[in-house]
């Protein structure tokens, strides 16, 4: 949700599915973090990754250990 209010809201942005992908314990957007867990995923505009497109956003967003809380919004830019 961090990345979505960042980046302008669901009408404007939506982040890649992995980060939908709630069963899966953060799927392939979850990389490895000591201070907590690092998400990192492509966005665009709505339907960009089901259209085929390129995404136009990265984001990486450093979670608390516990879950609760953001601790960082690492990087939202251009994708690397």
């Amino acid at each position: 949700m961090q990345a979505e209010s960042i980046n302008g809201g669901l009408n404007n942005y939506r982040a890649s599915k992995c980060m939908y992908a709630t069963g899966k314990g953060g799927g392939n957007c979850l990389k490895n973090a000591s201070d907590g867990y690092l998400f990192v995923f492509d966005g665009g505009s709505p339907g960009w990754q089901e259209a085929g497109g390129q995404p136009t956003v990265e984001t990486e967003i450093l979670v608390s250990r516990d879950g609760a809380s953001i601790v960082d919004v690492v990087y939202n830019g251009s994708p690397l």
